[in-house]
């Protein structure tokens, strides 16, 4: 039975973490939440939300780690918009990193298009789009 008020001692010590536990924690960091990394660590949750905010170490660790990840991740991006030729990941880097931003605004409708196939015999074949179906012209090339 327990002797005294209420927090005047008893319960579970505060939590303590070996060097070797923070480099997990910050090797986990920028891929588990919070969460899962006290469940990885065998603690509970609010016993380990309350160690980073008492343990600079521990807050410390899960900031790099979370930077590093997310070097990693911006490092792949880039090489991909730039040296892959993804447009969907340069239009992500850009908007991330440039401040570009869809305005919601409608585009401009598009012009017809007209395309002339001229053919080895001189002649010219115009196609155009006639209510969504194409219509091909032949007529003398000038």
């Amino acid at each position: 039975m327990k002797r005294g008020r209420q927090g005047e001692g008893g319960g579970r010590p505060p939590l303590e973490f070996s060097e070797q536990q923070i480099g997990l924690i910050e090797g986990l960091a920028g891929l588990l939440t919070i969460a899962q990394i006290a469940d990885r660590l065998g603690v509970s949750d609010r016993g380990f939300r309350n160690a980073i905010e008492r343990l600079p170490d521990v807050k410390d660790a899960i900031k790099r780690g979370k930077a590093q990840r997310i070097e990693q991740v911006a490092e792949s991006l880039f090489h991909k918009a730039t040296k892959g030729g993804n447009v969907v990941a340069a239009i992500f880097y850009l908007k991330a990193q440039a401040g570009w931003k869809d305005d919601g605004s409608a585009q401009e409708e598009a012009q017809p298009l007209t395309i002339n196939l001229v053919q080895p015999d001189g002649t010219t074949r115009e196609l155009q789009p006639i209510d969504d179906r194409a219509s091909v012209a032949v007529s003398e090339a000038e």
